[in-house]
């Protein structure tokens, strides 16, 4: 499984644990280190800096950290991405944009 970058992020780890109970029932267990290591390589490349980060850490996190974490993270690159889209649009396109807009809506009514 890999993490696309679109949908919920904590439903996507909660699947990847979900999945991890199955083996566990077929008598395979996977240490919880083991599965926040398998969510970190399937986040795709976006999530680099968070990797980074957690590499760092001297501490190991738990499946719930992990969560916490790349919601966290996720929630930064959406504000990121939307913000740099907002001062990537010069003015004049804004305003036509606007324009088109609206007399869209006006030939639609």
């Amino acid at each position: 499984m890999r993490y696309q970058g679109k949908g919920n992020i904590r439903e996507y780890i909660m699947q990847i644990s979900h999945l991890a109970s199955k083996l566990k029932a077929l008598k395979l267990d996977l240490s919880e280190d083991l599965l926040v290591h398998l969510v970190l390589i399937s986040l795709p490349p976006q999530f680099s800096q968070f990797k980074v980060r957690y590499n760092c850490h001297k501490e190991n996190w738990s499946l719930n950290e992990l969560i916490s974490q790349c919601v966290q993270e996720k929630d930064k690159l959406k504000e990121f991405i939307e913000s740099t889209h907002l001062t990537d649009v010069p003015k004049d396109k804004r305003k036509d944009k606007k324009r088109k807009n609206k007399e869209a809506a006006d030939t639609s009514t």
